[in-house]
């Protein structure tokens, strides 16, 4: 039943002995220090210098901070110049500055409105919106922040992705690979709501045109879906193909990575698990390789062994009584 799952358990096993035996030998104890030599006497100093002075040369002192900019009125940071009512921005970038000197929580609490004006005015372009979505899945407190316990107001984190579901859906045959995959980790993201509905309008897009995305996006893509659950077989076999197609451009941590998401989903493909593991058992390749890739790798080829083995023996069975 091991097929997979025994040769690279092997070297990979091999692997981790060999970087704990490193970790030991480049861990010994510094040598003692040297014993430091008497100090010799401070040259004489020229006249007209005080004590504390060298007659070496000092670099200038560093220029002073540039004052941060401040709007009228305000005190602190661009948020407080007063609140911001609809269309004191005149554009979509002087909202991202804001929102990049404030942070996304407290940029978006505080100009909500102007950000919900730009968007009707169809004022944002994808770009701009996917770097919003971007720095909005590093902070998961969006998905309770702006709730108020006396009006019936979803968290910021649900307001963003109501806002620009429709307009990034209509557009997702001209999202870029870098846009895609920007777009469905943030969706996937501790900090959103998951929106089933973009995620299978992106998926279907991603299905049409895997060899757009780089073995680094493919890898991010498959993991995001698969902790999410979204099985899909024809999007699994899609990027599954495009994987086979260049294998050879993955490496091994990103190959480990897309193998363990399809685990996790129970999808399996028995032509790129036979062309795929054996890589894995190439010991000059994987002593590189870090923790979690390991871990994915071996957790990966048990469980696919473990599929594999389910449905031959199912085979065997529905043979038997045929």
């Amino acid at each position: 039943m091991a097929r997979w799952a025994f040769g690279v358990r092997r070297v990979l096993s091999d692997a981790v002995v060999s970087r704990q035996i490193h970790h030991l030998v480049s861990s010994r104890p510094p040598p003692p220090p040297p014993v430091p030599l008497p100090a010799a006497a401070p040259p004489p100093q020229p006249s007209g210098l005080s004590a504390g002075w060298t007659t070496q040369a000092r670099s200038p002192p560093p220029p002073p901070p540039v004052p941060e900019q401040v709007l009228p009125g305000s005190q602190g940071s661009a948020s407080e110049a007063g609140p911001a009512y609809p269309g004191s921005l005149r554009s979509p970038e002087e909202l991202l500055d804001l929102l990049r000197q404030d942070g996304i929580p407290r940029g978006l609490q505080q100009h909500w409105d102007t950000v919900q004006l730009l968007h009707e005015q169809e004022a944002f372009t994808v770009a701009q919106v996917a770097w919003i979505f971007d720095q909005c899945r590093h902070a998961p407190s969006l998905k309770r922040m702006g709730k108020r316990g006396d009006e019936n107001e979803l968290p910021l984190g649900n307001r963003i992705v109501q806002l620009f579901t429709h307009f990034v859906c209509a557009r997702i045959p001209e999202l870029t690979a870098d846009e895609m995959t920007c777009f469905v980790e943030a969706l996937t993201s501790q900090a959103l709501p998951m929106d089933e509905f973009w995620l299978f309008m992106m998926a279907k897009q991603i299905q049409d045109t895997p060899d757009r995305f780089s073995p680094s996006q493919i890898a991010t893509i498959s993991r995001c879906y698969a902790d999410k659950g979204l099985e899909d077989d024809e999007f699994f076999t899609a990027l599954s193909a495009r994987v086979a197609r260049g294998l050879q451009q993955f490496p091994l941590s990103e190959l480990a990575s897309f193998l363990f998401a399809c685990a996790k989903i129970r999808f399996l493909d028995e032509g790129l698990c036979e062309k795929a593991f054996p890589l894995f058992e190439e010991a000059q390749r994987v002593v590189h390789l870090d923790g979690p890739s390991l871990s994915a790798a071996i957790t990966a080829a048990a469980l696919l062994d473990w599929l594999r083995a389910e449905e031959d023996h199912k085979q065997s069975r529905s043979t038997r009584f045929t």
